[in-house]
């Protein structure tokens, strides 16, 4: 990417709603905030789902099965510029509180800080996985006084799920279909998809593979004494 003026000024606007409002991170934790010199001219968000192979052995069934377990956390990448100022000639001292965001602990233990992203009423509530920097146009002391700042975030939990693991305080049940599995109901109805057995054992289920579309399954509640 070439720094010319143009570039500046594209950098300083970024749409009608989006450019009055400074992008920026909090520590949530610490109510401390860690502005962007300029709103990111583009994101991306992705999330994987994950799926377990397991061959059916009566059918001989060389590639097995493949059932949906879960959907993992989503990410969200931003790309962000830095530029030197006649306060921080150094462009490093604006990229630093960024890049520390990554590899950091809460006193000293090992839970990271949770961080939130703000831009206009675009929100993402998560963690930090990592930071590359890429450092470009030098002074002749060789001092960077440019940069591109690659951030991945992943979602916290917390704003993925609808209702906590304890909140299923009653039996139900659900129709089987052939579009579900135990671990995707598992992963539903108590947001971990390991939970399948628990769903199995209730309904006296020993293959997973041999349920009839149309069974009424029950789906057990779980209490504190359980977990």
């Amino acid at each position: 990417m070439e720094w010319s003026e143009n570039k500046m000024k594209d950098l300083n606007y970024v749409g009608e709603g989006y450019a009055k409002q400074k992008a920026k991170f909090v520590l949530v934790d610490e109510h401390t905030e860690i502005p962007v010199q300029f709103n990111p001219n583009e994101y991306s968000t992705s999330s994987k789902a994950e799926y377990v192979n397991i061959s059916d052995e009566k059918e001989n069934d060389e590639l097995g099965k493949i059932q949906y377990k879960y959907t993992s956390l989503g990410k969200l990448d931003l790309k962000l510029y830095f530029a030197s100022t006649n306060e921080n000639k150094n462009v490093t001292d604006l990229t630093k509180p960024i890049e520390d965001l990554a590899g950091r602990a809460i006193n000293g233990g090992h839970k990271p800080p949770k961080v939130k992203f703000i831009w206009g009423k675009f929100e993402v509530l998560g963690y930090v996985e990592s930071v590359k920097t890429k450092f470009a146009l030098f002074d002749a002391d060789g001092i960077p006084i440019r940069a591109e700042v690659d951030v991945t975030m992943i979602r916290d939990a917390s704003t993925l799920k609808k209702n906590p693991k304890h909140s299923p305080d009653r039996t139900k049940t659900r129709v089987f279909s052939e579009d579900i599995s135990l671990w995707s109901l598992a992963q539903k109805e108590y947001d971990d998809a390991n939970e399948w057995r628990r769903i199995a054992k209730a309904n006296g289920i020993m293959n997973p593979f041999e349920i009839e579309t149309g069974q009424v399954l029950v789906v057990p509640a779980i209490v504190k004494e359980d977990c």
